[in-house]
C-alpha cells in the first residue's frame, strides 16, 4: 500500500480503528476493525472488519475520508463513507470479516 492512515478509538473494552489508504491497483479504501465488549454483544465476534474500497473521483476521494475521520472520530463509523458514496453515485465494494469468539 502507498499510503496508509489509522485512528484508533477506546471507550472502556472497546477498542476500534479505522484505516484507510490506497491499494495497488490505485482503488481508495477505508476499513474499521473493531473487537470488545460491544462487538461481542452486537456481532457475536471477537473481531469484526468492515472494508469499502471504490475507485476515487474528483467528487469523493481519500481527503475527504481523512477530514471525516479528523472531525468526526469518535463518532465516524465505515457506514457514514457507504452513505457518501451512495449519496455521490459512487460504487463501492463491501467486505466483512469476522473472528468467532472462543467456544
Amino acid at each position: 500500500m502507498g499510503y496508509e492512515k489509522t485512528v484508533v478509538m477506546e471507550s472502556g473494552t472497546e477498542n476500534r480503528t479505522l484505516t484507510w489508504g490506497v491499494t495497488p491497483d490505485g482503488k481508495a479504501y477505508v476499513r474499521e476493525t473493531s473487537r470488545g465488549d460491544l462487538t461481542e454483544m452486537m456481532f457475536d465476534a471477537a473481531e469484526r472488519e468492515t472494508t469499502v474500497t471504490f475507485e476515487p473521483t474528483d467528487d469523493y476521494k481519500l481527503a475527504d475520508i481523512a477530514d471525516t475521520v479528523e472531525g468526526h472520530t469518535d463518532d465516524c463509523f465505515i457506514t457514514d463513507f457507504e452513505d457518501a458514496l451512495t449519496l455521490w453515485g459512487i460504487p463501492y465494494t463491501r467486505d466483512e470479516k469476522v473472528v468467532p469468539l472462543a467456544a
